[in-house]
């Protein structure tokens, strides 16, 4: 149930189980803006999670002023969320689902050594 709703005493998962246990309208109300919200936050740390390993990686993948390489590093935490980033997904971001999959594509099933060459 979302945060600080509630239904004679009972728990649901979301406004759909609030609607199932009838409860009130006006509750089931406060519950669907306060689900929504919940999934506004999930989605934009989601996002500001993905952008900050794409920053990183770039920042990696840019030659210094010298034209020399830098360390390769990015990679060992963005693999593990594209990986993960289906179970993660809760909000059902699709444009951010589509970043990950078109990011995702290439790297599948590449070794980090390898990338790093």
């Amino acid at each position: 149930m979302a945060p600080g709703v509630s239904c004679f005493g009972r728990s649901a998962a979301g406004p759909t189980e609030l609607a199932i246990l009838g409860c009130p309208v006006r509750e089931q109300a406060k519950a669907t803006v306060q689900w929504n919200e919940m999934l506004d936050e999930i989605r934009g740390g989601l996002r500001l999670t993905f952008k900050g390993l794409l920053d990183a990686l770039v920042d990696r993948l840019t030659a210094r002023p010298d034209g020399t390489r830098k360390k390769f590093v990015g990679v060992k935490r963005l693999l593990p969320f594209l990986d993960l980033f289906s179970k993660k997904d809760v909000a059902d971001d699709e444009q951010l689902r589509n970043l990950v999959d078109e990011v995702g594509s290439p790297l599948a099933g590449q070794d980090i050594k390898r990338l790093r060459k």
